[in-house]
């Protein structure tokens, strides 16, 4: 009877062994608080001989099996995530890379891997605008910086930035930045004199 009671034990001991190999391979279920907590007094069971029972020992169990499940529904929620924001980051890159381009809707779902639907909720999530306001903002801001910097004629700014006429430019950059592009490059000559 001593024997069986021996090998019960170190059955269970075996057990509690098998389940922490099993959490050491992920690291995200190893680093959880209440998952360690777990382990620790597995861990104090196998070491002390599973004095408490095996009843108290599946509880534990149990409770570990409960804990991997949650915790590999998040892990699978966060990756989700992640390949949404790579998704929507490969748009971003493109639009970065060429802001002038064309960039339909259509094109930018294709490029991010996406549905039509899910792209566009994706990227406003993402970037609390739609495609079409960041599109236009980056076109901005590079007509801004060539405003600021270059002698070349509004229109020519607005062609480059991909901007259909001056008109559209400057209707734009006035309701963004509260003036004219030439009036702002008037500003800017004016304050460059002063400075100098």
């Amino acid at each position: 009877m001593e024997a069986k009671s021996r090998r019960a034990k170190k059955s269970r001991v075996l057990e509690v062994a098998s389940l922490k190999e099993i959490l050491g391979d992920n690291p995200y279920i190893g680093s959880d608080l209440p998952m360690r907590q777990i382990v620790a007094l597995l861990e104090q069971e196998a070491k002390d001989g599973v004095p408490t029972g095996s009843a108290y020992l599946d509880h534990l169990k149990s409770a570990a099996e409960i804990r991997i499940a949650a915790l590999r529904s998040r892990l699978v929620v966060a990756t989700q995530k992640w390949s949404i924001q790579a998704g929507v980051r490969s748009v971003l890159e493109e639009i970065e890379f060429d802001p002038i381009g064309r960039h339909d809707i259509d094109s930018m779902a294709r490029t991010s891997g996406y549905s039509r639907g899910h792209f566009l909720r994706s990227f406003r999530q993402l970037t609390g605008l739609t495609p079409h306001q960041y599109l236009l903002h980056r076109r901005l801001e590079h007509a801004l910086a060539l405003v600021s910097t270059s002698a070349q004629s509004i229109t020519t700014i607005a062609l480059r930035c991909g901007f259909a006429s001056d008109s559209h430019l400057s209707r734009l950059f006035k309701r963004t930045f509260g003036v004219a592009p030439s009036t702002y490059r008037a500003n800017m000559r004016r304050d460059r004199r002063l400075t100098r």
